[in-house]
């Protein structure tokens, strides 16, 4: 029983899970600068309020 989405067969269903990897990959990356800058913003807001 052959797949029909069997990857070596189908180039087509190979460059659609190559695209749809990379977009999970942007997506994730993006999410986690998003998060990381606002953690370090109110990181460094908190370092601040502590210093006066």
């Amino acid at each position: 029983m052959k797949s029909p989405w069997s990857l070596r067969d189908n180039p087509v269903s190979l460059a659609v899970t190559v695209v749809g990897l990379l977009v999970v990959l942007l997506a994730f990356g993006w999410l986690t600068v998003r998060i990381g800058s606002l953690w370090t913003r109110n990181y460094v807001r908190r370092q601040i309020q502590l210093g006066e």
